[in-house]
């Protein structure tokens, strides 16, 4: 080892988890192998291995968990230092490195390699054990077909709910579909399976599409028209975007956030920065916080209308005391005309009502008998003149 130019570094990196990697081995020939203890197996300790361009590039290459690579790096002053003590023997941290035998690294290696193999069978197994064609209306998260819906948006649905559960071939897919379709859907699925067949999905795709697509302007409107009217402002911008999404599958998210910026009242609009709202995410985000303050505000017009009322209701009270008090600074009126002046009490207290009243009575009966005589004498004056 007196030309470390020339020397190497063996190196066996394996991946444990994601984004973690441990050494399970290092040699000098290959041949004679030596381990860390569990406390420095963890490849982010080894800071100077870390930085060496073929580990990294080894590191990047395992895609598997427990998949190996081997790496050989040059032996520079640095790594000699880390790893091997003044006699030449491995070691780290002052502690000696365990010596691997080959045959166990071997060993190792096909327990990994075995292990890689039984989980790409049970994978395989998994995809060949394909769901029951009867069991699909259990499975699927997919309401039935009845023309209310966009057909476009339910039957690609449809589709992703088959490559989801493994149904992939065009016999699978179209006696699947049965399971989905009701009412007058069911007599085109008949008739299909006696022009098509079981064979062509394409064909079925293309005789869905152009006997249930919606070809007017249906659609649009709904979703251009939707506007908020009350209740939560989180629903309806739920809504708004999935009406937005049946009118137009491609729309950009900008589109969508200005359709339902649009549908919101003027109020509620002035709340929302247009350069700060870039995604739906933060719509939904400053939605939340409007309609919090929405709550908190109508929290304070009840108390306030609250305190107003209270204040009306004292308001009413000094009024109705001071005009007592007025009528108390005043003489009473009914004792006045009945020829008791400056008796100073509130007329609704006067314990002279009955006679003020039996008075007020006798004199507009006198004044009604004067203004009789008086009309009488008129039409006799008058009947006189018209003699003449």
């Amino acid at each position: 080892m007196s030309n470390t130019e020339e020397k190497k570094l063996y190196v066996q990196v394996i991946k444990k988890k994601e984004n973690e990697y441990e050494i399970a081995g290092i040699s000098e020939d290959r041949f004679l192998w030596y381990r860390f203890s569990d406390e420095f197996c963890n490849i982010k300790q080894h800071k100077n291995l870390l930085s060496k361009t073929p580990i990294k590039s080894a590191i990047k290459s395992i895609k598997s968990i427990n998949g190996t690579r081997k790496i050989a790096v040059k032996l520079d002053g640095n790594l000699k230092r880390e790893y091997f003590d003044e006699d030449g023997n491995f070691c780290y941290k002052d502690f000696s490195l365990e010596e691997i035998e080959v045959c166990s690294v071997r060993e190792s290696e096909n327990e990994i390699i075995l292990t890689q193999k039984i989980k790409e069978l049970e994978s395989r197994l998994n995809t060949n054990n394909e769901i029951k064609i009867y069991e699909v209306e259990k499975k699927f998260v997919l309401g039935k077909f009845d023309k209310k819906q966009n057909s476009s948006e339910w039957f690609a649905s449809y589709e992703l709910e088959c490559s989801r559960h493994k149904i992939i071939e065009s016999s699978q897919k179209i006696e699947a579909l049965k399971f989905f379709v009701i009412g007058s859907v069911e007599d085109w699925y008949k008739v299909n399976l006696t022009k098509i067949g079981l064979n062509n999905w394409s064909e079925w795709k293309k005789s869905f599409l152009n006997v249930f697509v919606d070809k007017g302007w249906t659609i649009v409107r709904r979703a251009y028209s939707y506007k908020y009217l009350n209740g939560s402002l989180i629903d309806y911008a739920l809504a708004k975007e999935r009406l937005c999404l049946e009118a137009e599958r491609g729309s950009t998210e900008i589109t969508r956030i200005q359709m339902i910026v649009f549908g919101l009242p003027l109020e509620v609009q002035v709340e929302l920065d247009r350069e700060e709202i870039t995604t739906i995410t933060k719509l939904f985000e400053e939605l939340r916080k409007v309609e919090d303050l929405i709550k908190k505000n109508k929290i304070l017009n009840n108390s306030n209308k609250k305190i107003e009322y209270s204040k009306g209701k004292i308001d009413e009270g000094k009024k109705k005391q001071q005009h007592q008090l007025e009528n108390l600074k005043r003489p009473c009126q009914m004792c006045q005309t009945l020829g008791w002046p400056e008796r100073y009490h509130s007329p609704t207290e006067c314990r002279n009502k009955e006679l003020y009243a039996t008075k007020k009575k006798i004199n507009l009966t006198e004044i009604e008998e004067n203004l009789n005589e008086r009309d009488d004498f008129f039409k006799i004056d008058i009947d006189e003149n018209s003699l003449n």
